[in-house]
């Protein structure tokens, strides 16, 4: 029996420590007036996030220009621009571990772009101790309810994995269990299973119907 209870004592920090390294992390949304001016970044700031880890502090900024014109060529055209960074702050230092840009260029009807805020998490599924970075946007330009272009990126250190399609159709009745149209890109596809697994539990929650 005593070796018995020596085993469990030894295997629960174990079991704990699986559990801590795969768990979700959900960065806190953070005033980004209070953000150091070394988190360089195009365009405006829309929303920011924060979170420590490592004794250092991860931030992402999400970000987006004016609307502008296209030009001569497409009077009624408007443009926009946006992106995404990760920067991480440790001992003093500041640095820019990736960026995000993407764009909406000579669009005569609804411009939108939406950085979807439950979708940003941070894991470790196939536990190697680099944390994989999600997060997903829609975007685009139309005049009616159809489906709005929509992208899952993730990082996982300076790996870029990517799933694009677009948004569920407002006018049909999807339920929560059907799918929107999607590519999945080859390096996801042949990724740790449990990567594959979450990012296209992810897209399924987020691709939710848009009405506007």
């Amino acid at each position: 029996m005593n070796t018995i209870k020596l085993f469990l004592i030894f295997l629960l920090p174990v079991i704990f420590s699986r559990n801590v390294l795969s768990q979700e992390i959900h960065p806190g949304l953070i005033d980004p007036r209070i953000l150091s001016s070394e988190l360089k970044h195009q365009g405006n700031i829309v929303k920011a996030f924060m979170w420590n880890e490592n004794l250092s502090e991860n931030y992402i900024l999400y970000c987006e220009t004016d609307v502008y014109d296209s030009g001569t060529d497409m009077p009624d055209g408007k443009n926009k621009e946006f992106y995404i960074y990760y920067y991480i702050v440790q001992n003093g230092e500041t640095n820019l571990m990736w960026k995000i840009n993407d764009f909406v260029k000579d669009c005569e009807f609804d411009l939108e772009t939406h950085f979807i805020n439950e979708a940003l998490t941070v894991t470790d599924l196939d536990e190697n101790g680099i944390k994989e970075i999600w997060t997903m946007y829609r975007f685009g330009c139309k005049s009616d309810v159809s489906p709005w272009p929509l992208k899952l990126i993730m990082y996982e250190g300076n790996e870029k994995y990517a799933i694009r399609g677009e948004t569920r159709d407002y006018a049909q009745s999807y339920n929560k269990e059907e799918d929107s149209p999607k590519k999945t890109d080859v390096k996801l596809k042949n990724a740790d299973g449990r990567i594959l697994e979450y990012a296209l539990n992810l897209w399924k929650k987020n691709n939710i119907p848009v009405s506007e």
